[in-house]
Formats: structure tokens, C-alpha cells, sequence
């Protein structure tokens, strides 16, 4: 099995764990005693994620979508006092998935990240998926 194949099968594991938990989250004690350990195994599946999942061609849209996925998770403290009365099992469902996702991308966006960052310094112009112009003196060229 290639390493982009597993990838993504961890991948789809990090998603489909992290929607369990978030349907689980307010209803089952095992997912509410240990939630540490679950998210753990989210985290180190996130890193692996960014580690053997990204290509530097796909490395700007993953992080567009991981800010937009992080952002979406942010709101998650308002849910509080959006759902009350009947809605409230709907908040804990919402809030339980959207921490896991949270828990999960965040480490595989840090990798793709510091590793762009890395490739960038580099000058590896292609580190982001995208074709940079920067002036010659950035790129270590002459001025004609």
C-alpha cells in the first residue's frame, strides 16, 4: 500500500472518528470518560495526515480549508446559548464534532504549514501549490 493511499485512508479514519465522538459526545459515558485518550489518537492522526497527505501542489487549499474548518470550530462556545429547549441534544452532537474536527486538523495544518514555511525559505518556489513571482534579488538571481 502506497503512502499516499494510506493517507488518505487515515484521513477518512480522523473524520469518521471525530463524527462518532461528535454524535456520541453527550450520550455515551466511554466517549465522555475518555475523551483524552480519543482525542490523542485524533491529533497523532492528524499528524500523520499532514505528514503523508499533502502534496506541495495541494498544500494551499488544505490550509484555506483548514482555516475555514478552524474557524467554523471557534464558534464552537456560542453554541451555548444558540440551541436551547429542544434543540439541546443538537448542541452537544455540533459541539462534540466540531472540537474532534477541530482536534484533528489542527495538527496536520501546523505540518503542511511549517513545511511550506520550510519550503519557502528554502526556495523551493513551488512549496505552496503556486508559482511565486518574486524579484530576482529574492530569489537569490542577478539584476539584469
Amino acid at each position: 500500500m502506497g503512502e499516499s493511499k494510506l493517507g488518505e485512508i487515515l484521513f477518512l479514519v480522523g473524520v469518521l472518528l471525530a463524527l462518532v465522538v461528535g454524535l456520541l459526545a453527550g450520550s455515551v459515558e466511554v466517549v465522555k470518560n475518555n475523551q483524552a485518550g480519543i482525542y490523542a489518537v485524533l491529533a497523532l492522526l492528524g499528524l500523520l495526515v499532514g505528514f503523508m497527505n499533502i502534496s506541495p501542489k495541494e498544500s494551499l487549499g488544505f490550509l484555506v480549508a483548514a482555516i475555514a474548518l478552524l474557524g467554523v470550530q471557534s464558534v464552537n462556545a456560542s453554541l451555548n446559548y444558540l440551541y436551547t429547549g429542544p434543540l439541546e441534544g443538537a448542541k452537544d452532537v455540533l459541539s462534540g464534532f466540531l472540537t474532534a474536527v477541530g482536534v484533528f486538523v489542527a495538527p496536520a495544518a501546523l505540518v503542511v504549514a511549517l513545511i511550506s514555511v520550510y519550503q519557502m525559505a528554502a526556495g523551493q518556489e513551488e512549496g505552496m501549490g503556486i508559482e511565486l513571482n518574486m524579484p530576482p534579488a529574492m530569489k537569490g538571481g542577478r539584476r539584469k
